[in-house]
């Protein structure tokens, strides 16, 4: 279990960018990369490096299990 949420870290102030990017691997419709490159339409600079942070925070943390 992690120590602490993704977005709870100063690196990733996101927590709805998080949210996608766990989506995204629990779903399994969807790799990281697409959810990165859709992120660009919606912000740019800074502001699209920190969300990119959190979406691939939220992909990489969330556990899956096949049933």
């Amino acid at each position: 279990m992690p120590t602490a949420l993704p977005w709870k870290r100063s690196d990733c102030p996101f927590p709805n960018t998080v949210v996608v990017g766990a989506f995204a691997k629990m779903s399994g419709l969807l790799d990281i990369e697409p959810v990165l490159e859709a992120l660009a339409d919606y912000f740019s600079g800074k502001k699209l490096d920190a969300n990119k942070i959190c979406a691939r925070r939220g992909f990489e943390e969330v556990s899956t299990v096949d049933l």
